[in-house]
């Protein structure tokens, strides 16, 4: 039978209980505060902006869209290696795979999700908000809705006109005309 084994930080520790003992509450509180203990070893592992910021000579490295989708951010050049922040936990294989071909080498570090969004909001405000404002072909944008160009006035101007001439002279057909169209609207 195997001996549980815990590690903090870089120390391991190993709880063996004596043969023939019974467990007992004490030695349940060990592997909780062993187990607290190793959670709080992690979370001190994580990057902090605030005490180290990433190096603004990396923010270029790595397209904003692929940071946002992946959650992922260049931080840092150790050697020939790159620090890479994520938040992603678990099994990241493919996430370092489409790193090193893209980038190199890299070493993978945790970051809270919120510090690595913010910080490529900050990095890249001005690209993603032109990325956003022109990701949809003119023709299929209401970006420019609200402005009046002369084709659109013209057009407003003989629907306005008429819309009065039918509503003075034949009101009948035009309210038939509106219930027929919204009807149409409904059913589409």
């Amino acid at each position: 039978m195997s001996e549980p084994t815990h590690a903090v930080g870089d120390a391991p520790f190993a709880f063996i209980p004596s043969k023939g003992r019974k467990r007992r509450k004490a030695d349940e509180l060990e592997d909780v505060i062993l187990r607290r203990s190793a959670e709080i070893a992690e979370t001190h592992r994580r990057l902090d902006p605030t005490k180290q910021p990433p190096d603004e000579k990396l923010k270029s490295l790595l397209p904003p869209e692929f940071c946002l989708e992946n959650s992922v951010l260049a931080w840092a050049k150790i050697g020939e290696a790159t620090l890479v922040a994520t938040s992603r936990t678990g099994d990241d294989r493919q996430l370092r795979d489409m790193l090193e071909d893209w980038i190199g080498p890299v070493i993978l570090a945790n970051a809270a999700e919120s510090d690595i969004q913010a910080l490529i909001a900050g990095q890249h405000a001005e690209e993603l908000a032109r990325l956003a404002a022109t990701q949809v072909e003119d023709d299929l944008s209401c970006r420019d809705i609200n402005k009046l160009t002369w084709k659109r006035g013209i057009a407003a101007s003989v629907f306005f006109g008429v819309s009065l001439a039918l509503i003075f002279y034949f009101p009948d057909a035009f309210f038939i005309g509106v219930t027929l169209a919204a009807i149409a609207n409904l059913l589409a």
